[in-house]
């Protein structure tokens, strides 16, 4: 777990938070819910998405129904996907300064 100042108060990211940024960074801010799912078989699957929803607001995680598309990036992710009934999204702003700052401790302050 790693601990970055965001914000002006201390945020914690566990690693499995860590790879859903990434992965929602990767996907371009819209994803299924089956991109965050570990495991080799059922039985052994689990998801990696934050539980808690204030977790997600935390983190700049938000889940859509395809019903209550608002954003042009869900209709445009439901148009993509039709069969599809929900999504993952990400908040660009939050996530990308959440990994910023991730990746500056990562790499260590610079002479």
């Amino acid at each position: 777990m790693i601990t970055i100042a965001f914000n002006g108060k201390a945020l914690s990211i566990t690693a499995a938070e860590e790879r859903v940024l990434r992965t929602l960074e990767r996907e371009d801010w819209a994803a299924k819910k089956a991109k965050f799912v570990e495991g080799s078989t059922p039985r052994y699957q689990n998801t990696i998405l934050p539980r808690s929803l204030r977790r997600r607001e935390a983190l700049g995680i938000n889940e859509a129904w395809k019903a209550r598309a608002k954003s042009r990036r869900e209709r445009k992710f439901f148009s993509d996907h039709p069969r599809c009934r929900t999504g993952i999204f990400g908040n660009p702003r939050r996530i990308s300064a959440i990994l910023k700052k991730l990746d500056e401790l990562e790499s260590g302050p610079r002479p």
